[in-house]
């Protein structure tokens, strides 16, 4: 049996309340996500993009892309661990750690809070 995940998506943009629900599979990975998100926000799927997950317990964990020597030279592996999104399920982050921050297009830097609720 497969759990669902009801997910509040928030863009941090200051003095505005955008957001969307979502329900997915716990089994998705991060690139699922990713997809889902350009999808409900009409992105355009254009842009660099990462997962950011704070724990307090060791190093912050980075989700990112894939492991593009480009994309893998701008990593800090001192401060944060690095795992490619295709790689790590839903279920791996939430419940264990209830907010992950989304981040789309490095130059713009448009910032999701996603939230389990």
């Amino acid at each position: 049996e497969i759990d669902l995940y009801q997910l509040k998506i928030k863009i941090n943009l200051e003095g505005h309340e955008i957001w969307r629900r979502v329900l997915v599979p716990s089994t998705y990975s991060f690139r699922h996500l990713h997809n889902i998100i350009q999808t409900v926000f009409d992105w355009h799927n254009a842009h660099l993009h990462e997962f950011v997950v704070e724990r307090a317990e060791r190093r912050d964990l980075k989700i990112v892309m894939d492991d593009d020597p480009e994309t893998m030279e701008y990593m800090d592996f001192d401060a944060f661990e690095i795992r490619q999104e295709r790689f790590v399920a839903l279920e791996e982050i939430f419940p264990t750690y209830g907010e992950v921050v989304y981040e789309y297009d490095f130059g713009d830097s448009w910032e999701h809070t996603i939230t389990l609720e």
